[in-house]
């Protein structure tokens, strides 16, 4: 993050030159501890804000897949509702819903209320779902090259994500932060093209991805 390093470099060189105009009257000596010790704090606050950056800029690529697998969930059933049929058949109503019901419309209101559900479940867990109702599917090509579904990185940044939700991001490093959000970018896409192949809605994939 080119920018994000001038940026910072901006920031160093504005502390450091107020602090030494402030310390200008100060004997030699003491002006240079001054001025080792201002370079440490000031580097350091830089690290500490950039860190902090990297955790956010992470949680916002995460909410983005987070949202997109639960809509996606809920394209599926709403296309193929049968295919959801097996996750709740076993499920107990009580007789007012079936009341004035046929099997179908009590179907879909159970669904609805599933795919509802979901969105509280873990992601890695919607993931899954959704991978097992929409693969397997065809090569998918984002920014010239072909990508690679890796669940075991999406589960790894999803770690992350909770351990920078519950803990502070200083001391946190993100040696890779931009090849983890376009990771997470490509695969937020990823799954909406699986899901608009799987079910030839395309147009309404492409309004929600807009």
């Amino acid at each position: 993050m080119a920018g994000r390093n001038v940026a910072g470099q901006d920031m160093f060189n504005r502390h450091y030159e107020r602090l030494l105009e402030l310390a200008k009257n100060d004997p030699p000596e003491v002006l240079q501890r001054s001025a080792g010790l201002v370079s440490q704090m000031t580097v350091s606050a830089i690290t500490e804000a950039q860190a902090t950056i990297d955790a956010a800029s992470l949680v916002f690529a995460h909410s983005i897949l987070d949202d997109v697998v639960s809509e996606c969930c809920g394209i599926s059933f709403r296309a193929a509702p049968v295919e959801w049929e097996a996750t709740f058949e076993q499920r107990k109503v009580s007789l007012s819903q079936v009341k004035g019901q046929t099997y179908d419309s009590l179907l879909l209101s159970l669904g609805e209320q599933h795919v509802e559900n979901l969105k509280r479940e873990p992601l890695m867990k919607r993931l899954d779902i959704i991978n097992s109702k929409c693969q397997p599917a065809p090569p998918f090509i984002w920014k010239g090259q072909q990508y690679a579904y890796d669940r075991d990185r999406v589960e790894e940044l999803d770690t992350r994500r909770h351990q920078i939700i519950h803990h502070p991001a200083v001391g946190q490093k993100f040696p890779d932060v931009e090849g983890d959000i376009s990771f997470l970018h490509a695969t937020s896409q990823f799954i909406m093209w699986m899901t608009s192949q799987r079910y030839s809605i395309t147009d309404q994939l492409l309004r929600f991805g807009a």
